[in-house]
């Protein structure tokens, strides 16, 4: 198993690969991977599922480095610090009522309407080669944000090392 460090506490491991020939039918190969991300993260990756797909929650937040404006440009290190400091005040004040929510015996469906996007979340990700292929040539691009665009890289920096030929060429396409 590798495991691969994304953005400032998620990561991507490599669990397995299987399958045998690529050259026919790329849809032959099976990935899976133990994936932890920002919740607002996730559905790009349920949409492109096969087989399991198990969330589990988090105590922890993803929380920007620095941030972009609409128009492109940044906000200055001052304005990212305070913006950063904000982030991390609400996600902290959200998952604590949460966990009120839950001592007052609000179900758990209920209560996770109010966590926050950039909670951390783990879960088992099965795909086939031809759509992780896929998935990469649309998530890799500039017009995705910068946070699905490391899981991306790290995506296929995998692909790269375990089937290089294809990654190879893949990398050409992009």
């Amino acid at each position: 198993m590798k495991t691969r460090k994304v953005l400032n506490k998620g990561f991507v491991t490599l669990l397995g690969i299987l399958g045998k020939d690529v050259v026919r039918d790329k849809s032959n190969i099976m990935l899976q991977f133990e994936i932890k991300c920002p919740l607002f993260l996730t559905n790009r990756f349920y949409f492109y599922k096969q087989g399991s797909f198990v969330k589990e929650f988090r105590d922890e937040f993803y929380i920007p480095a620095f941030y972009f404006k609409d128009d492109g440009t940044s906000f200055t290190e001052q304005e990212d610090n305070e913006l950063s400091s904000k982030f991390d005040n609400f996600s902290h004040w959200a998952n604590n009522f949460y966990k009120k929510l839950l001592t007052k015996g609000l179900t758990k469906e209920q209560a996770k309407m109010i966590l926050p996007q950039n909670t951390y979340t783990q879960f088992y990700w099965t795909v086939d080669l031809k759509t992780l292929l896929f998935f990469l040539k649309w998530q890799y691009q500039d017009k995705s944000s910068y946070e699905m665009q490391q899981y991306s890289k790290v995506l296929l920096d995998f692909v790269k090392e375990n089937l290089p030929i294809i990654g190879a060429v893949f990398e050409n396409e992009l």
